[in-house]
């Protein structure tokens, strides 16, 4: 068979399978590619995406207890704003200027008006322990906020703090993002799988489960792209970290 010939039934393969509409039985996210990094080593623990923060400031989680503003024209904190216990995942609605603080140490959910640059409440958590990630949605007014000790998401009311439903999800979860063109919600864990939850009939359930690699905790979903990152980390017996690149499934 010539190398003409072979070409030719690829380019027909490549056509044949991107015209075709996606089965039922394919998974909620394809792996569409991993990038290798090379001479990476240790965990992968943060991605972000930059964008232009609301006010022009960003916002920095540290220490004890506190959200430091940076004005990143001059390179200087202009303010400090006092949290009860260490931060981890926090969320900014650029609508109110509100952020919404996990503090996995004080058991609660903190809310801060950046532009009073003052905690205004405190929402209090009894379900379960060790709330790191969250995500907002402000078009479906939804907050997740997901625990690890057990692993459980929480919705709830960011106007209120009312707590609308708790779901199962899977181990050592450390991002969540909501995917609004499709109404699901991406949880990457240590544990190694992508809880996927969708909203129907009026409620979210577990839609499935992708598996990853243990320890592939931190990733990150950009709906301007349409991709869903995570990063495995290097491993003790020599495997090299890399990026899984996961395309939703529509």
């Amino acid at each position: 068979m010539t190398s003409m010939l072979l070409r030719r039934i690829a380019l027909w393969l490549v056509m044949l399978v991107t015209a075709l509409p996606l089965s039922a039985a394919e998974p909620a996210l394809v792996l569409e590619k991993t990038i290798t990094l090379h001479g990476v080593g240790g965990r992968i623990d943060h991605m972000a995406f930059d964008r232009d923060p609301r006010n022009g400031l960003a916002v920095v989680g540290y220490g004890s207890g506190g959200l430091a503003l940076i004005d990143p024209a001059s390179r200087a904190k202009i303010a400090d704003i006092n949290l009860p216990a260490h931060p981890e995942g926090f969320q900014i609605d650029p609508a109110t200027g509100h952020a919404y603080v996990n503090i996995p140490d004080a058991r609660l959910i903190a809310v801060v008006d950046l532009d009073a640059r003052r905690l205004v409440a405190t929402w209090p958590l009894r379900e379960a322990r060790a709330n790191f990630p969250m995500a907002l949605d402000p078009s479906l007014s939804l907050i997740a906020s997901v625990f690890r000790s057990p692993p459980m998401l929480l919705l709830l009311d960011p106007a209120s703090g009312a707590e609308h439903e708790l779901l199962q999800t899977c181990g050592d979860a450390d991002d969540v993002f909501f995917d609004a063109r499709r109404a699901r919600i991406y949880v990457s864990c240590g544990a190694g799988e992508i809880a996927v939850l969708e909203h129907t009939n009026a409620r979210w359930g577990v839609l499935t489960a992708i598996q990853t690699a243990s320890g592939a905790r931190t990733s990150l979903f950009v709906p301007e792209l349409d991709r869903l990152f995570v990063a495995d980390r290097a491993g003790l017996l020599g495997s090299e970290a890399a990026i899984r690149v996961y395309r939703p499934a529509s």
